[in-house]
């Protein structure tokens, strides 16, 4: 029936919120970060606790140290 048809991949349009437009770039010191990002690398502090600790976003140093340990899928291409 046409009802079952909306289950699928189309049908759920209508339910998304908008998207909410991106805001500023977060400002965080550099040599914060490189201290971050060395303490997650060897182990003595999780992404999220690094976070928290030294104020730079979850996903910049989870991003930061999968380039480092080279487990990142597609690296930004060097030019």
């Amino acid at each position: 029936s046409q009802e079952d048809s909306e289950d699928g991949v189309g049908g759920r349009d209508k339910d998304k919120q908008p998207r909410k437009k991106r805001g500023r770039y977060r400002q965080y010191d550099h040599d914060l970060l490189e201290e971050a990002i060395t303490m997650v690398m060897a182990g003595r502090m999780s992404v999220s606790k690094a976070q928290g600790v030294y104020g730079i976003p979850h996903s910049t140093l989870e991003y930061k140290v999968k380039e480092r340990t080279g487990t990142l899928k597609n690296p930004p291409k060097k030019k």
